[in-house]
């Protein structure tokens, strides 16, 4: 599962307090590509673009596409399920739902099939239900985004994900895999490695959560598509592209021998904020 961009809990070191964590460290987890949210969100983060055609790069536009290489059609086409919970049409952080810009998803029965609400997804885990390979992204007012309510409030909504899975019994065979869609704009002194004519970009936190994860840092390098590239060797699904094959799979993340204990993280009091008004314009989430 392709989380979103909150990070679980309060700001304590993770190591420290969660065993069944496993921490990307800080030099080692990029972008996929050199640019803000909608690529990364559109393209190899949700496995929805094969980022090179024959050899050359592809262009990434906005509008919606056709009939790209994508995570959920290998998935659909070896008979297994998929989802992807987000914002409704209309409301902010509709804009992350990046299966929107698919044409033979949002077009077809596919997205009454596959896509849901946000608020569907807490119910569907109570009732026994999560798809092999699901993405979830968060509504804009319980997200970390500038411009949010509170980065408190984006941390809780997080948690309470993340709590709903470890206490079902889906949490025996599920990894969370947590990331953020960009870096926020911030300085980084270290230049990404070359994948190819589009990335690598700036560095981004990465968390696996998991009874399966191996706890501590792992300094592997790894990009999003180190995640599509577990999905397809886990599920046996067939090569999605190019890029997969140049970072690392994210299963070195993993160890398979003994189950870790449960660890729930626990809400924290937000303080008290003045109401956002957001400039117009900023439903864009860019």
């Amino acid at each position: 599962m392709e989380a979103s961009r909150e990070r679980v809990g309060p700001l304590t070191p993770v190591p420290a307090v969660a065993p069944n964590f496993t921490v990307v460290a800080p030099a080692t987890k990029f972008d996929p590509v050199m640019a803000t949210t909608v690529p990364p969100v559109a393209g190899p983060e949700a496995g929805l673009i094969d980022v090179t055609t024959g050899g050359h790069p592809a262009l990434i536009t906005i509008e919606t596409l056709p009939e790209p290489v994508t995570t959920a059609r290998l998935l659909q086409n070896k008979g297994l399920d998929w989802a992807y919970y987000g914002a409704r049409g209309g409301e902010l952080g509709y804009g992350w739902v990046a299966v929107d810009q698919i044409n033979y998803i949002r077009n077809t029965d596919s997205w009454e099939k596959h896509v849901f609400p946000i608020e569907w997804f807490t119910h569907d885990v109570s009732q026994g239900y999560l798809a092999p390979v699901t993405w979830i992204a968060p509504p804009f007012n319980l997200s970390d985004h500038p411009g949010g309510p509170s980065l408190c409030q984006g941390q809780n909504w997080t948690v309470g994900i993340v709590n709903a899975i470890m206490r079902s019994p889906l949490w025996k065979s599920t990894a969370i895999v947590l990331t953020w869609d960009d870096f926020g704009g911030f300085y980084d002194h270290v230049p990404p490695p070359k994948a190819d004519f589009l990335g690598l970009g700036p560095r981004v936190p990465m968390v696996v959560i998991s009874p399966w994860a191996r706890s501590g840092v792992d300094d592997t390098n790894y990009d999003f598509t180190s995640v599509l590239r577990f999905i397809g060797e886990n599920f046996g699904l067939p090569r999605l592209n190019a890029r997969v094959d140049k970072l690392a799979s994210l299963r070195s993340a993993f160890q398979f021998r003994k189950a870790l204990p449960r660890w729930y993280a626990k809400p924290t009091v937000c303080p008290d904020t003045s109401p956002v008004h957001l400039a117009k314009g900023t439903d864009t989430l860019e």
